[in-house]
């Protein structure tokens, strides 16, 4: 609430005429209250006070203008403004009313102005013109009647008050009004992120059920797979160089590993499969990658397609699976060179970029330093509606089995998961960006080992295969037992127990998936419990990185996937062996 303000200021320099003010604005009987009229009566009620209790005129007088404007501006700065002043028309030799009004009104245009003035001085217009502000100006001629003089300060300085409190009212609703739409403006940004929220958790739901499906259909395929790879390999052993059958088995052999990188992109879309780590420069990675075979190869179908790099200098060392990174790299440029009707520019581009704490809730990311690749294309963009759905599994807009498998996208989208990183994409008619995030390491890339002779691999010891698919025990212990290794099978843990409950070996090579009875972890512990520190391997088609994890912190010290080469199996079992 505004309080009342009853400070009223005389500007005349006729002292004898102040006696006239202080006797009807500050009679000798205030304290005990006016006299009141019917009038006054009947403003009381009108403004619902009681006449009785109305609180007295504060009055400060003033011979001049330049001092009546120097004792308005020291209240104004003391923040108790005068409601009210009177102003006399004629004061010489300084300002006359006039110009004391103008500049008064200047000084606070709240202030309810009269001018004091006799017939004979200037006309209202006139005094108007000069002054300005009409609804601020009232006249008042001498001599004037006492009872009108009172009730003009009563009634100009509620005025001012009422003003006050409804500048007030509009300023508390403009707060309110404001604050209002701050609490709506924040409703709608909680909803929209509700929706996002519910839009991320339907597609890792989707994902969820797609990978558990994957999953399954990986192990089963990669079982199954590994006649069609490893086999070839020891009959290539068998049959000698000028054999024309050479040619065949060679063609089975490639087909497996094709079939393989398929199923491969199926375990990718399979959330937490377990996957080698390894500190690598990114800026490394893409230059491999667009070298390799696979690289000459894009850039031979596409001749018209030009691909340029622009790579950020040193701090781009990450903590990734290279595998995945340059499949991930190879399905946004096969995606962005197809995209490219005929001719145009692919653009791959790293940086360094840095996620603010306050900045980490929007990004969906943890604070700190990443590393961003972009991989930008000149094509002519994608729909909004197909942007929603890109990164599903098995959506693709391109001719199944001819031109993709629609798992290229889910691939890039499921790598950065498991990575804790981000991929996001920008897209209009003028082309389509791709931006993935990885978390910076600042640890340094090993130095790559030389090849191996696979002749170098050959060594000695007893090697237990544990493993539910007959098919993978026969192919391990012919592929080691040409390595000079001295094999025995088994086809469940439980057996695995068994037989080391009166046997020992050097190492034990484990399926992790193991249908029905103990998994590959279960069983280790059974066997350390018999053999403790007993060297193993796990070998397996499919495995979640959790399994993998708890495998390792009970003793497992390596992991082959399936189908695996002559060499991946022999130098596994050789680093276990030696370490």
């Amino acid at each position: 609430m505004v309080p009342t303000n009853k400070r009223i200021l005389i500007i005349d320099d006729d002292q004898e005429i102040w006696k006239a003010y202080q006797n009807v604005l500050l009679p000798v009987s205030a304290s005990a209250g006016p006299a009141t009229s019917d009038l006054d009566n009947e403003l009381d009620a009108m403004l619902g006070k009681d006449s009785v209790t109305e609180t007295p005129f504060e009055v400060s007088f003033a011979p001049q203008g330049q001092e009546g404007y120097a004792l308005a501006e020291t209240f104004l700065k003391k923040n108790e403004p005068f409601s009210l002043a009177f102003v006399d028309i004629r004061m010489p030799p300084g300002w006359d009313g006039m110009e004391t009004a103008k500049r008064l009104h200047k000084l606070d245009p709240n202030l309810e102005i009269i001018i004091v003035t006799a017939y004979s001085d200037r006309s209202c217009a006139e005094i108007v013109e000069c002054v300005g502000a009409p609804h601020k100006l009232l006249f008042f001629h001498k001599p004037f009647d006492p009872e009108e003089l009172r009730q003009l300060a009563i009634a100009l300085t509620d005025k001012w008050r009422i003003a006050r409190q409804e500048e007030f009212q509009c300023m508390e609703l403009s707060r309110l009004n404001s604050k209002l739409k701050t609490q709506m403006a924040e409703m709608e940004q909680m909803q929209t992120r509700q929706l996002e929220l519910e839009r991320m958790l339907h597609q890792a739901q989707k994902m969820e059920a797609i990978g558990l499906m994957a999953g399954g259909v990986a192990h089963d395929l990669n079982n199954i797979l590994s006649g069609l790879v490893s086999y070839p390999e020891l009959l290539l052993m068998e049959i000698p160089k000028e054999s024309h059958l050479r040619k065949f088995v060679k063609v089975i052999r490639e087909s497996g590993h094709r079939a393989a990188a398929v199923v491969a992109d199926l375990l990718t879309v399979t959330r937490g499969a377990a996957s080698g780590r390894e500190i690598a420069d990114l800026n490394t990675l893409i230059s491999e990658y667009l070298q390799s075979p696979e690289g000459e190869k894009l850039k031979s179908l596409y001749p018209d397609v030009k691909i340029t790099t622009n790579y950020a200098s040193g701090g781009t060392n990450i903590n990734c699976s290279p595998v995945h990174i340059k499949k991930s790299l190879m399905n946004l440029l096969t995606n962005a060179a197809e995209a490219i009707e005929t001719s145009g520019t692919i653009t791959i581009a790293t940086n360094h970029i840095i996620i603010a704490e306050t900045d980490s809730e929007s990004a969906h990311l943890a604070p700190g330093e990443y590393v961003q690749l972009t991989v930008t294309d000149t094509g002519p963009g994608i729909s909004p509606e197909d942007r929603d759905r890109i990164f599903e599994p098995f959506y693709t807009k391109k001719v199944m089995g001819r031109s993709g498998t629609g798992l290229g996208l889910a691939v890039v989208w499921n790598t950065m998961e498991d990575h804790k990183g981000q991929v996001t994409v920008e897209s209009s008619d003028q082309g389509t960006t791709f931006t993935l995030l990885f978390q910076s390491t600042s640890e340094i890339v090993a130095d790559k080992e030389e090849p191996l002779d696979i002749m170098n691999l050959k060594g000695n010891g007893t090697l237990l295969v544990v493993d539910d698919d007959a098919l993978q025990s026969d192919l391990a212990r012919e592929m080691l037992t040409k390595f000079g290794y001295n094999v025995h099978t088994v086809s469940s843990g439980e057996k695995a127990v068994d037989y080391l409950q009166t046997n020992k070996v050097d190492l034990v090579l484990l399926d992790m998936i193991m249908e029905p009875g103990m998994d590959g972890c279960q069983t280790y512990e059974k066997i350390i419990a018999l053999h403790p520190g007993q060297k193993a391997i796990i070998v397996s088609g499919f495995s979640d990185s959790h399994m993998i994890d708890k495998a390792h912190a009970l003793g497992v010290k390596g992991y082959v996937s399936k189908p695996f080469s002559m060499e991946q199996i022999a130098l596994a079992v050789q680093k276990v062996l030696r370490g």
